[in-house]
């Protein structure tokens, strides 16, 4: 179930980012003029995968995506504020060796001794789960792989090799996609790599370091319109010359944004939930949300009572998850919104739960695409 909710993101974001099949939409929303609505697919996704997660499992997806993330979007608002030499991308833009290293808390991919838990030469668990999630997002078209990365720093220390893109990638991609047919390796199961070889995008930025190798989220794929429609200035925001998506304004910043939650934490939680070690996890809680939903649908549309709201979670051995589900929405945007609505003129006194209309609308499209897979 998590592999299919995976399967539909990436449908989803293709749809909704990607303009003719070939090109990112612009920045600030259907107002704007060939924008992105993130209130048709994207957002209705969010509020049926933000589960409650194991945090522990979840520091790598998020680690590594918050972190392409926000390389990207201050490498575009220095952009944006007219550095003269922020014109093209280099390795500002993304993560390299030492971003890896010094975000996983690791100094080496590979164990140095032999210790309690590892020999040596075995592969670190953080830098193994970091390869695997790198692979999805490469085979899956939201990085991009660079050999090198030209910066004004490095030409005032005498570093003189052009940002190019790695010329491997394409081969990268073929051997990881053998890996994935491999039944003896079985990554699609969720196993990392087990072996130095196999850690294709690692061993990359290890080999090309010096030349200043990075990774970066790829711009074809519509994560630089994300980025400005999430950080950036609002359509119809009246400021002079500011166009929609601009992150050099300091004054927008507590504007309300285009979309207003933290899409890119939900991927990456959803990464972990597929691909985890010990198979797909979450299902539970997958199936209450589903079930909620289609009662609501058998019924006015919008609402089931209080009492099958509880009933439902004890039926999955969650009980103790209803009053917590009816409290995530506070403090969480991602989460889906419950209200409670007593109902008059009843005895003894009963309410209703109020379904948040975007969880209704993910479970629609998840029933639409069961219809299509039949």
């Amino acid at each position: 179930m998590p592999k299919q909710e995976m399967e539909d993101f990436f449908r989803f974001w293709k749809e909704s980012m990607i303009l003719n099949e070939r090109e990112a939409r612009n920045p600030g929303g259907v107002s704007k003029t060939e924008g992105v609505d993130y209130e048709k697919y994207l957002i209705p996704w969010c509020k049926g995968n933000s589960v409650s997660v194991d945090q522990n499992t979840l520091r790598e997806p998020r680690v590594l995506v918050t972190l392409l993330i926000r390389k990207f979007r201050d490498a575009i608002q220095k952009q944006d504020q007219n550095y003269s030499n922020w014109k093209r991308i280099d390795r500002r833009f993304g993560v390299n060796y030492n971003d890896l290293q010094e975000a996983l808390g690791r100094k080496s991919p590979q164990a140095q001794r032999r210790g309690k838990k590892y020999g040596a030469g075995d592969i670190i668990d953080e830098w193994r789960r970091a390869e695997q999630i790198l692979q999805i997002l490469l085979l899956n078209g939201h990085i991009s792989l660079f050999r090198s990365g030209n910066s004004p720093e490095d030409k005032e220390n005498g570093f003189r090799h052009p940002t190019e893109l790695d010329r491997n990638e394409g081969k990268i991609k073929k051997l990881i996609e053998s890996d994935y047919n491999d039944p003896d390796i079985q990554l699609t199961q969720g196993n990392s790599p087990g072996d130095v070889s196999k850690m294709y995008i690692v061993n990359h930025l290890v080999k090309y370091v010096d030349r200043g190798a990075f990774i970066c989220i790829s711009r074809r794929n519509g994560w630089d319109t994300y980025i400005r429609d999430r950080y950036g200035c609002p359509s119809g925001f009246e400021i002079e010359n500011i166009l929609p998506g601009s992150l050099c304004d300091e004054g927008q910043e507590k504007q309300p944004k285009t979309i207003g939650i933290d899409l890119h934490l939900i991927f990456a939680e959803s990464i972990a939930r597929s691909y985890s070690k010990r198979g797909e996890w979450g299902r539970n809680q997958s199936l209450i949300l589903r079930e909620i939903c289609d009662l609501a649908l058998e019924g006015d549309g919008s609402s089931i009572s209080l009492d099958d709201f509880y009933i439902i979670h004890s039926r999955n051995h969650a009980g103790h998850m209803a009053e917590f589900h009816l409290q995530k929405s506070i403090g969480d945007n991602t989460a889906a919104v419950y209200k409670l609505q007593e109902i008059y003129d009843v005895k003894p006194k009963s309410w209703k739960v109020l379904i948040d209309p975007d969880l209704m609308r993910w479970r629609e499209h998840s029933r639409e695409r069961g219809r299509e897979r039949v």
